[in-house]
């Protein structure tokens, strides 16, 4: 079983709580008791079981983002927006972006409790993000983890990231691209 910290559970409530009643309730229309039991008790230092992690990703991209092809990478975004504080992003708007993201390789371990990531094939204006011997990272996630690094791009002021995911349960890949650093 791959485990995440449940960081992300907190941003999803915040955001839920700022939308409709009818978009909370096909949100909870869509979870099995386990998943609703995960989104309404997890603490952000938890662990939990990725792949519950996951439906609950699915459920809330299926209603915040209806018939977006990236719905769970927008999702990441919003989530990694709303979950780092404001001096955080402070600190990270200093650095560049290819800085910040072969950091959030580094602390992928934080995060997981299984994979290798690294920082492979980069230039000025790209990298790619692998993660190694996380066999069981559920697929879903990876949409989630492409939105996250889209987040780093604009709070590091970085114009047009786009990544790219890929990948499988032996090596899998984010490929991002950028043009430029904005200006503070």
């Amino acid at each position: 079983m791959h485990r995440v910290k449940a960081t992300d559970i907190l941003a999803l409530r915040d955001i839920f709580t700022e939308r409709s009643a009818e978009e909370r309730r096909l949100f909870d229309e869509r979870l099995d008791d386990t998943t609703r039991l995960l989104y309404e008790e997890a603490l952000a230092n938890e662990w939990c079981d990725g792949a519950e992690l996951a439906r609950l990703h699915v459920a809330a991209a299926e209603v915040l983002f209806p018939k977006r092809k990236q719905g769970l990478a927008d999702l990441g975004e919003q989530l990694a927006l709303r979950s780092y504080s404001t001096v955080y992003k402070l600190v990270l708007a200093i650095p560049s972006f290819s800085f910040v993201v072969r950091r959030a390789g580094a602390l992928w371990s934080s995060y997981h409790d299984t994979g290798i990531a690294t920082i492979e094939e980069q230039t000025e204006r790209s990298l790619i993000l692998v993660v190694r011997e996380a066999p069981e990272f559920p697929p879903a996630l990876a949409g989630v983890v492409s939105g996250t690094i889209r987040a780093l791009g604009q709070i590091t002021r970085t114009k047009n990231v786009r990544v790219r995911e890929g990948g499988d349960p032996r090596e899998w890949r984010w490929q991002a691209v950028w043009t430029r650093r904005g200006t503070p």
